[in-house]
């Protein structure tokens, strides 16, 4: 059987970077380079999932799935602040 595309995400990229993050984990290119990954991979999960109420936290679209994982994982929540301020500059 074929790995899905959130699979594949997962091991060719999630993987290889947060092991760079913990091999250097004072280097801020790899520190942020893992929370983008980490933060992308909500949005491979929940289109790979969308389908499964329970699997998606009850959301109907990528913002509500971001915010339920905030809300029920603060871990997650630092991650995604950390890649949007990396993207955009600030935190909204």
């Amino acid at each position: 059987m074929a790995a899905s595309i959130a699979q594949l995400f997962f091991d060719e990229h999630i993987i290889p970077t947060v092991r760079e993050w913990e091999e250097s984990p004072l280097e801020p290119h790899r520190a942020i380079s893992a929370a983008v990954n980490l933060n992308q991979m909500a949005d491979h999960f929940f289109y790979e999932f969308q389908a499964d109420s329970v699997k998606v936290l009850g959301a109907s679209n990528v913002k509500e799935f971001r915010d339920a994982l905030a809300a029920s994982t603060p871990e997650f929540g630092l991650i995604n602040d950390v890649a949007d301020a990396h993207k955009h500059f600030k935190l909204n």
